[in-house]
């Protein structure tokens, strides 16, 4: 289960940064759309990553 949230968490980052950098030649209401999905990654990412810690426990 670990290695397997490791590797989640992983996936997020990478769409995160590549979402980020789309997001950048983007403007108006595109680049905002793309905001609210880099937000949920985001918090997606939070989350796996709060289940990493507290599996180390």
């Amino acid at each position: 289960m670990q290695e397997a949230l490791k590797h989640a968490s992983l996936w997020l980052k990478g769409a995160e940064l590549t979402a980020d950098d789309i997001r950048s030649h983007l403007s108006g209401f595109e680049a905002e759309q793309l905001w609210c999905v880099i937000h949920g990654v985001e918090l997606a990412r939070g989350l796996v990553d709060a289940l990493i810690t507290e599996t180390r426990t």
